[in-house]
């Protein structure tokens, strides 16, 4: 499932929509009941649960999770690697969250869902019972996360370019004069107001679209 998964992302502009995916996978793959994505806040102190599966429907998009080796998340931004805990409870490395605590979870593994120039955030499976997460489910949450942090390049690039695109449309539109572009194969793809009265329509749209 894992590569439908990925091939879905690659055309994926609605990012909730894919994290629900991805939990779900992840969750069925695994055997697991509970999935988590958490987003790095800018000031990188913290990460918020911003979707997941198995949660009580009012802690997503509101639970804060601590940065640092506070918590498991944070420990495995420190780490640079999958984390495996089999007794949450018991496990010295780092203080267990309120969220993990509160709906009885005993094992699980973290990865980092990797970012620009920093991570953006963390990918995690837990189970209620005593499991043994392997390298094997190590691997596979890891190349989720992957697929997520892919995802996440490629939507923000396509909305710096969309920005990108509104503002040089604004800027061609206030010129006074005419400005007209052509398309690879020489058809008219965009047209100011201005052009278009030069060539006798009332607007740009109006010649665009007998264009």
């Amino acid at each position: 499932e894992l590569a439908e998964l990925g091939q879905r992302a690659l055309a994926a502009t609605d990012l909730p929509a894919l994290f629900e995916e991805v939990c779900r996978v992840v969750t069925y793959t695994l055997a697991a009941e509970f999935c988590e994505v958490l987003q790095l806040l800018p000031e990188g102190s913290a990460l918020r649960l911003v979707d997941g599966q198995g949660w009580q429907p009012d802690r997503v998009g509101v639970d804060v999770v601590a940065g640092g080796a506070e918590s498991m998340a944070g420990f495995t931004l420190l780490a640079d690697e999958p984390v495996v805990v089999e007794d949450l409870a018991h496990d010295t490395r780092f203080h267990p969250p309120a969220l993990l605590v509160e709906h009885g979870v005993v094992s699980g593994v973290t990865a980092i869902i990797r970012g620009e120039g920093r991570p953006w955030g963390v990918l995690g499976v837990f189970s209620d019972r005593p499991r043994q997460f392997g390298r094997d489910d190590a691997n596979f949450l890891q190349s989720a996360s992957n697929v997520v942090a892919e995802a996440i390049v490629r939507n923000r690039a396509e909305a710096e370019l969309r920005v990108a695109h509104a503002q040089t449309v604004a800027i061609l539109e206030s010129v006074a004069e005419g400005v007209t572009v052509q398309g690879p194969e020489g058809n008219l793809v965009f047209a100011n107001d201005t052009a278009a009265r030069l060539l006798g329509y009332d607007t740009a749209e109006a010649l665009l679209a007998a264009a």
